[in-house]
């Protein structure tokens, strides 16, 4: 058996795009987590007079 090399598809699976949305949204609720952390960290900032 020879590998296809024709198929450039890194994800084989059987609902490519539904899985793309899937890892999208977690992204974005992980940078929204992010930037909620990194804002409260920089308000307690300014409250310390830093």
């Amino acid at each position: 058996m020879e590998p296809c090399h024709n198929n450039l598809r890194v994800d084989a699976t059987e609902t490519p795009v539904e899985n793309l949305r899937g890892t999208y949204e977690l992204a974005r609720e992980g940078f929204e987590t992010a930037v909620e952390r990194y804002a409260d960290t920089y308000a307690e900032g300014d409250e310390a007079g830093t």
